[in-house]
C-alpha cells in the first residue's frame, strides 16, 4: 500500500479546507498525541486525520491559545445564543411531533430518500455533460438528506447563479455545490425543478456574469 501524502495544518484556513474535505470523506481515521513530561496532566500535541486520500497532520500548538474577539459586532456570533433561532427551533420539534400519527421518521426517511435519488438520477441525465459529478454516496445508506455534486472550474458562480433563480444551495471549497431536502416541506417537484434550472444556467452561460464570481462572506 503507499503511503498517504502528508499535509500539516498550521493555520486557520488550512484547517476549514482540512475539515471540508473530511466532512465529504466516507472513511475517515483519527488519531491523537499527547505530550506530558512537563505537566501532571498530558497537554495535546498532535492530531491525524486520514482520508483515503489524504494524512492531516493538525498542529494545535500553530494556533493562538488565547481567545481573539472579532471587531464589531460580529464577536457576537461566537458564545451568544441565537434566540430566534432557538425559537425557530421549538417549531420545528413541534412538526416532526406532529408527523407521528402519519408514519413518523420512517416515513421522513423514505422521502429523504426518495427525493435525493431523484435528484442524483436527474444530475445524471441532463447535467453530466456540463461537468458536473456527484459527490455525495449513490448508496442512499450511507448519505442523509443533502447531495453534493462537484464542477472543475466554476461551481461557485454556477450557485451564485442558482440562487438568484431561486435555487438556494451553498457552495463549499474547492469545486463543491451543496444541496439540502427536507423531506417535510420539500416537493418533488421542487427536485425536478431545481435540476431543470441548473442545467438552464448552464446552456444558457448565465453563471458567466460577472457578479455571480464576487465571493461573498456567506456562500
Amino acid at each position: 500500500m503507499e503511503p498517504l501524502p502528508e499535509l500539516v495544518i498550521a493555520d486557520a484556513d488550512g484547517l476549514a479546507q482540512c475539515c471540508e474535505h473530511v466532512a465529504r470523506s466516507a472513511r475517515v481515521g483519527m488519531d491523537t498525541e499527547f505530550v506530558g513530561e512537563d505537566s501532571f496532566h498530558p497537554r495535546l500535541c498532535l492530531i491525524q486525520l486520514a482520508t483515503p486520500e489524504t494524512l492531516y497532520l493538525i498542529d494545535p500548538f500553530a494556533f493562538a491559545p488565547d481567545y481573539q474577539p472579532a471587531a464589531g459586532m460580529a464577536r457576537f456570533i461566537c458564545g451568544t445564543p441565537p434566540v430566534l433561532s432557538m425559537a425557530a427551533l421549538e417549531c420545528g420539534v413541534d412538526t416532526l411531533l406532529a408527523a407521528e400519527n402519519r408514519g413518523g421518521i420512517v416515513a421522513i426517511r423514505a422521502k429523504s430518500v426518495a427525493l435525493t435519488d431523484l435528484f442524483i438520477n436527474l444530475v445524471d441525465e441532463r447535467c453530466a455533460s456540463h461537468g458536473f459529478r456527484i459527490v455525495t454516496p449513490r448508496d442512499s445508506a450511507q448519505r442523509g438528506s443533502q447531495v453534493s455534486i462537484s464542477h472543475p472550474t466554476d461551481a461557485y458562480a454556477i450557485m451564485q447563479a442558482l440562487i438568484a433563480r431561486g435555487v438556494i444551495g451553498d457552495f463549499r471549497p474547492p469545486d463543491v455545490l451543496r444541496f439540502g431536502f427536507t423531506p417535510l416541506y420539500t416537493r418533488f417537484v421542487d427536485a425536478w425543478d431545481a435540476v431543470d434550472r441548473l442545467e438552464q444556467v448552464m446552456t444558457t452561460g448565465e453563471w458567466r456574469d460577472p457578479r455571480f464570481a464576487i465571493r461573498a462572506a456567506v456562500t
